[in-house]
Parts: structure tokens; sequence; C-alpha cells
């Protein structure tokens, strides 16, 4: 007696090669444009945080700092320097646009004079 398969079954022990190696490739394609793609989010997303978070925002320490920094150097004021050898020498600060144009008022003085 033979053995014979009923007509519905069919052998599937070996696929078509073409077809194995399709979704073979198909498979890797997509796993590798997957694996990319989640990198540039990543990096993309933690590049956005940095800059957001470290580059961009500054302690409430350093705007006190350079708002009281501004307001000096826009203002008349007087100052005592202590030298090495604990002599003491009074300075004087100006606006800094004041003395810009005594530096520029100077400069002009002693060209006109050569």
């Amino acid at each position: 007696m033979s053995q014979e398969l009923p007509p519905h079954v069919t052998l599937t022990d070996d696929p078509e090669p073409g077809m194995t190696w399709f979704l073979s490739l198909a498979g890797t394609v997509g796993f590798a444009a997957l694996v990319i793609a989640t990198c540039v989010m990543f990096f993309g997303m933690q590049d956005s945080f940095t800059q957001t978070r470290v580059i961009e925002e500054l302690p409430q320490e350093s705007f006190e700092l350079a708002n009281a920094q501004k307001a000096r150097i826009a203002q008349y004021g007087r100052f005592i320097e202590i030298d090495s050898d604990d002599k003491s020498t009074e300075r004087i600060h100006i606006p800094i646009d004041q003395a810009m144009k005594l530096l520029v008022a100077d400069a002009a003085a002693k060209r006109a004079t050569k």
C-alpha cells in the first residue's frame, strides 16, 4: 500500500528560497531602519533637553549678579583700592559710555598735538 496524502495537504518542508530571502532582507532592512530612527529621535531629544535645561537656563544668582554689574557700571562712584604694601588709594569709577567718550577725546587731543 502506498501512502498518499489527502488532496488538501501539501508538503511544506522546504519553502521557496526566493520568498525566504526576500522576507529575510525586508526584515533586516526594516529592523535597521527602526533602530536608526530610534537613535535619531533619542539623540535629538537629548540635545534639545541639554540645550534647554543646561545651556539656556541660568541660575537666579547669575541674573542678579549681571543686573548688579550693569547697574554699577552705569553710575558714578568711589572705592578704595589697597595695594600689596597696604597702601590705600582712592579710585573713581564712571559710566562706561562716559569713559569711552573721554578716551576718544583724549586720543583726538593727543593726535592733534602731534
